[in-house]
């Protein structure tokens, strides 16, 4: 049966469906609920007040950056889009910030089941929720943008999967002007759909351009030679500090890669990323290849940028929750894949707690990287080992993912749609 990816009605809905998709949205609510609560309490653990402060120094005409690699780590219009949090009392603040960050990656997970091999099940919302809320707490607690991010970033590539392709760019363009690290999915989305280049290239303008709206020409493009060497510092930081990526890793394990060396990776990784990308378009259909182009985005961001932290792997759970649902859907169920997924997940939520109480401060960085490159080998070895195996439809026959056929250039051939095709 084809998979309906459109959002069910409540006279449509299973009595199970009902109690999993309660059950999951109260659980993001009492997050933001807890999290409000000590807020009111006097809990300093945020980062909103950078955002606060950058933003009434942009409306000040005064520098929002510094060259140090630390604080407000953001393109321009960041600080113009939180406008309208930053004139609230500060708790206020905190709390509208939350419930804008915790919704929109809820929101995300919720969308992101669309695209989910089984479609939206009686518990696909809720798997989702439990693979992505516990790696969310901290990053929710601080009030970092990785949230509302990640959550943009689902979207776009479920409105990809459904030819949504204005909307797709809105929500990753959105995602950039936010927090500049959803540029990869940007760049990458040409590669699932070429004919995305000039909306992406429009968007990405857009959000160059829209600081000048609001400040000084003068001003504006003072603030953007200093954002240019406040991403150069914090790019250094990244390379000399502890931080949670694979070549801290390495210098755990006294091997020292010089910064030359690690930006050639880099580069190099970027490529295999587009390679990637183009493999996935070519053997799957729209809506796998969408969930590749997400995970793909992600593991780049999370294992090539120098500066990421052990909040920023919030990100991973929604894309390994996404490959549970489609090993438990498969026909029969992918065991080792469901056991493989679901260890990811319980470590993602309690590994990185449990080795901190076995090494020194700072040393626990290992454990978020080597999930993600455990993941990056699943996802390889399920797209260039099992992808091929899938039986291939006629010309003439449609995804029933998104109801139309699927031709041409842009997605390759088209594959068998349904519970039958899909084992890993």
């Amino acid at each position: 049966m084809a998979r309906d990816l459109s959002f069910s009605s409540p006279s449509t809905l299973s009595t199970n469906a009902q109690w999993a998709n309660r059950a999951a949205w109260m659980a993001w609510a009492a997050v933001f609920a807890t999290i409000s609560v000590l807020i009111l309490a006097g809990s300093d653990h945020s980062v909103v007040s950078t955002y606060r402060d950058a933003t009434i120094q942009w409306f000040a005409g005064r520098d929002i950056y510094t060259d140090t690699g630390h604080g407000f780590l953001y393109l321009p219009v960041a600080a113009i889009l939180f406008a309208p949090f930053a004139w609230l009392p500060p708790a206020a603040c905190e709390i509208a910030w939350r419930l804008v960050a915790i919704g929109g990656f809820a929101i995300g997970v919720r969308r992101l089941g669309k695209i989910a091999d089984g479609g939206q099940s009686d518990s696909t919302f809720a798997i989702l929720t439990l693979a992505s809320l516990p790696p969310a707490l901290a990053c929710a607690r601080n009030g970092q943008s990785t949230l509302i991010m990640a959550g943009l970033m689902m979207s776009a590539c479920v409105d990809l999967a459904e030819r949504r392709r204005g909307r797709a760019v809105l929500c990753a363009t959105l995602a950039v002007a936010l927090k500049p690290l959803a540029v990869v999915l940007l760049l990458l989305a040409p590669f699932f759909d070429r004919r995305l280049a000039w909306r992406a290239a429009l968007g990405f303008a857009a959000v160059l351009c829209l600081p000048f709206v609001t400040q000084r020409p003068a001003y504006v493009l003072d603030q953007y030679l200093k954002c240019a060497q406040m991403f150069r510092a914090s790019s250094h930081c990244g390379m000399i500090e502890l931080w949670a990526q694979p070549f801290s890793v390495l210098g755990l394990l006294g091997i020292n890669v010089p910064e030359s060396t690690q930006t050639a990776i880099r580069i190099l990784a970027a490529g295999g990323a587009i390679g990637f990308c183009l493999a996935a378009r070519s053997r799957t259909r729209s809506t796998r290849a969408a969930e590749y182009l997400l995970a793909i985005s992600v593991l780049y961001i999370l294992l090539f940028n120098p500066r990421t932290e052990n909040n920023t792997y919030a990100m991973l759970g929604p894309v390994i929750g996404v490959s549970l649902v489609a090993a438990l859907a498969s026909t029969p169920p992918s065991r080792g894949g469901v056991v493989f997924l679901s260890t990811l997940v319980t470590l993602m939520a309690v590994g990185d707690a449990l080795v901190r109480l076995f090494v020194p401060e700072g040393e626990h960085i290992w454990m978020t990287p080597s999930l993600a490159i455990l993941f990056s080998a699943y996802l390889i070895r399920r797209l260039f080992l099992r992808e091929g195996q899938r039986s291939i439809l006629p010309p003439a026959e449609t995804d029933g993912a998104v109801g139309e056929t699927l031709r041409g250039p842009h997605f390759g051939k088209t594959r068998l749609a349904g519970r039958s095709s899909l084992n890993l």
